[in-house]
């Protein structure tokens, strides 16, 4: 995260502004924060673990903190980072994080996998991690919630307390496109339901010509 930057967008600068002196711009500490979702994996077959026990959540947590935590499925979890000031620190930091929780997936007999998404396992076969939290978004989100078998890398930067986010964001959504679009993720194998489903379609559009 830039500083300078940041400082332009939260002066209102347009793309066509002149940038304005560095010397005279406007400084704050370059904060910014990671999060990591990985995979719960059976190391035999590469499925997913459909159900995971308690006690690995407090094994994780003994290794390496409380920056372990569950996701919207059994088969996810989520490592937090501290704030970082420098890419150094996360690098060092995020390396000893992932040794030890994988190290501790191991002695369960479990793998961890960092992949968008997973091409093996079916949606359907997931459970949702229990608690009040989780049956919430389940219950917002409805199948959009048990589909989402995802992971990804979240990087949260810090902004000064006296900027205008909802400006900021608009300005920097403007760059989206710039950025390459990743590529689709394979689809997985149909399953017997989705191709009952096709055929009761077909049959249908038969009777309707």
């Amino acid at each position: 995260w830039n500083a300078r930057v940041h400082a332009r967008f939260a002066a209102g600068a347009g793309s066509s502004a002149i940038p304005p002196d560095p010397h005279d711009m406007p400084t704050f500490p370059d904060t910014f924060g990671l999060e990591e979702e990985f995979f719960l994996v059976h190391p035999g077959n590469r499925r997913l673990v459909r159900r995971v026990p308690q006690r690995l959540l407090a094994a994780f947590r003994a290794r390496v903190g409380d920056v372990v935590c569950p996701e919207l499925l059994q088969s996810q979890l989520e490592v937090a980072s501290p704030v970082f000031r420098h890419t150094h620190e996360a690098r060092e930091r995020m390396r000893a994080l992932r040794e030890g929780v994988a190290e501790v997936a191991a002695s369960f007999g479990y793998r961890l996998v960092s992949a968008g998404t997973h091409p093996l396992s079916a949606w359907q076969a997931q459970a949702a991690t229990s608690g009040t939290r989780y049956a919430k978004l389940m219950e917002d989100f409805q199948i959009i919630g048990r589909r989402n078998v995802l992971c990804g890398l979240h990087v949260h930067c810090g902004v000064p307390a006296d900027t205008d986010r909802v400006q900021l964001m608009n300005r920097l959504m403007r760059k989206k496109e710039e950025a390459a679009a990743p590529a689709p993720a394979p689809e997985p194998a149909p399953t017997k339901e989705e191709l009952l489903l096709a055929e009761i379609r077909d049959l249908l559009k038969e009777q309707k010509k």
